[in-house]
């Protein structure tokens, strides 16, 4: 009890600032189906467009009750995670790496959107109560309706799950015979295959691209370009975010950090070693299990990927628990205790600078539209739109209008709940002259507005 006391003291002190987030880029697709009844998501990301609108009949595009739900997600998945590692390691090295994954010392990004917080930590957690589930071998159907969840909450993250399962059962349940490890791991596979690939066939007729590919994602594979990125990625368990250094190295036709490339070597260089150094035949098999774990949740992302991401990167809240697995397999260490601790106090520290500033972008962007809502109440079909600012407020307010798939009069239509193709953002005077002249709006239907940074006003631009 006090463990679990430990975990959720911890994940408040490290993440409570992201109660008070507002919605962003991403959220203003993901949500615009959920406000408009327009479902702009094709296969793998489908899943937004069931969940969403589910969840906006009780919150009623309300920020806090969203990033609520997500903050209590995230806890309910690091104590998930905590029973998952109790499995493997003592009380300690669990509660232990289970804090250092609270403080989000990796992945931080995946807190900083309402629809990548609840998505992401939701089929986590779904995906380490199954594994703990097989792991203990009792009540198999309650780990197939985890991994059942798991998968169709995030499809597009979720291609390896089964992987994991079935790596676990032939690493684990050595008391089973042969025969019955096959048979369970084709039923595992079966399953898995079936609710990942639904919606690619059953819904959506074959449309959408399996495991987020593009087309030619096999002819253009570079499997050394594919590793070298995996290694500068897992890096950051020990080079802080937002370090640069000045030695890079050509790998196919882009230069890649040295520094980074290294680190990630010496990482893997270490734990393989280990393995093969390793004596106790249990340790081994929780060693091997650890570092597929790691590379398992690593592929649906890191195959497709052709950049290094930062150490906030919100695909690399998936990677970090294998990660974390890999580090515990070294609690006998004397030094192991103090380390992870320094890790911890970095971790938090980090955690409330990063998100401090998130922080305040998020405010002025919940101020924004709230000082939009106030001077246009309701906007209907054919409005259009003009913000103006001072050269150096203008990336600050195009920030609030980044969408991930759809164009920026999605956050508008969001907001207000009205399709995106019915309004219009203008981008400027040029623009505003051409539209005029073209008679696709007037001047009754046109709003121009001016902000300063911290208050939007409405101006005519017609006196």
């Amino acid at each position: 009890m006090l463990s679990i006391l430990a975990i959720v003291l911890v994940s408040i002190l490290s993440l409570h600032k992201v109660l008070r987030f507002y919605f962003w880029h991403d959220d203003f697709s993901i949500l615009y189906t959920a406000r408009t009844g327009e479902c702009v998501f094709g296969w793998p990301y489908s899943s937004y467009c069931t969940l969403f609108p589910f969840l906006d009949k009780f919150f009623n595009y309300s920020a806090f009750w969203y990033f609520f739900l997500g903050f209590l997600l995230g806890i309910c998945s690091f104590v998930a995670f905590y029973f998952l590692a109790r499995e493997f390691f003592p009380k300690k090295a669990s509660l232990l790496i289970t804090l250092l994954f609270s403080t989000a010392y990796l992945g931080a990004g995946a807190f900083l959107e309402a629809y990548s917080i609840i998505t992401t930590f939701l089929s986590l957690a779904t995906l380490f109560l199954s594994l703990l589930v097989f792991k203990k071998f009792k009540n198999l159907y309650l780990g197939f309706l985890f991994l059942f969840f798991s998968t169709i909450t995030l499809e597009a993250r979720s291609a390896t799950y089964a992987l994991l399962v079935v790596t676990l059962i032939f690493v684990f349940q050595n008391k089973l015979k042969p025969a019955k490890r096959i048979l369970l791991s084709i039923a595992v596979s079966a399953f898995h295959f079936f609710f990942y690939m639904f919606g690619y066939f059953v819904k959506f007729g074959g449309s959408g691209q399996p495991l987020a590919f593009n087309n030619n994602w096999i002819l253009s594979l570079d499997p050394i370009r594919k590793i070298s990125l995996f290694l500068q990625n897992i890096s950051f368990m020990i080079l802080p975010d937002g370090f640069y250094s000045t030695f890079h190295i050509k790998i196919g036709e882009q230069a890649m950090d040295l520094t980074y490339l290294l680190t990630g070597i010496l990482i893997i260089g270490i734990f393989l070693m280990a393995i093969f150094k390793e004596k106790n035949k249990a340790m081994k098999r929780i060693r091997i299990f650890s570092i597929l774990f790691t590379v398992f949740l690593y592929l649906p992302y890191g195959i497709v990927s052709d950049t290094r991401l930062d150490g906030s990167h919100r695909y690399l809240a998936f990677v970090f628990p294998g990660l974390l697995f890999m580090l515990a397999t070294f609690h006998k260490n004397k030094v192991w205790t103090i380390v992870v601790t320094v890790l911890i106090i970095l971790g938090f520290l980090q955690a409330n600078s990063y998100f401090g500033l998130n922080l305040e972008r998020s405010r002025l962007r919940r101020e924004f539209f709230e000082q939009l809502h106030i001077l246009v109440p309701r906007i209907k079909s054919g409005d259009a739109f003009l913000f103006d600012a001072p050269k150096e407020v203008k990336a600050t307010m195009g920030d609030f209008f980044r969408v991930g798939h759809e164009p920026s009069e999605a956050s508008i239509g969001t907001e207000f709940g009205i399709k995106h193709s019915e309004i219009k953002i203008i981008e400027g005077r040029k623009e505003l002259e051409a539209v005029l002249k073209s008679g696709l709006i007037t001047r009754d239907n046109l709003y121009s507005f001016y902000y300063d940074g911290k208050e939007l006003l409405r101006i005519n631009l017609f006196r």
